[in-house]
């Protein structure tokens, strides 16, 4: 009962299944954290960053970041993520190389790290 006298159980919030990054490169990292902090991004959580080729710079942050879950342990055991950028062509062009970074999350990450 979540207290409010209807005999209801209070609902949990759930986890984000699948998220996909293409909004201010900027703003991919911290609105990661601030995802994984409000427990809305865990274990079998699917993150997809766009364009990290092409905004390598602004987004380095962030491939940095993933990689780091990807890493921590260093074993599968210990591993908070899987992570992979998979290249392909930028949209609308026929010689850009481009690249997307997809993250699964195999384990809640540490909360309160940022």
């Amino acid at each position: 009962d979540d207290g409010d006298g209807d005999g209801e159980p209070e609902a949990e919030a759930s986890k984000i299944d699948f998220l996909f990054l293409d909004h201010a490169k900027d703003r991919y990292l911290s609105d990661l954290n601030e995802l994984e902090q409000a427990d809305m991004i865990g274990r079998g959580s699917h993150v997809v960053a766009d364009n990290v080729v092409v905004n390598s710079k602004e987004l380095g942050g962030y491939r940095e970041y993933v990689g780091g879950l990807a890493r921590d342990g260093g074993d599968a055991v210990d591993k908070i993520a899987e992570t992979d950028m998979i290249e392909g062509r930028l949209e609308y062009t026929e010689n850009l190389k481009d690249g997307i970074e997809f993250t699964v999350y195999l384990k809640d990450p540490p909360r309160g790290q940022i």
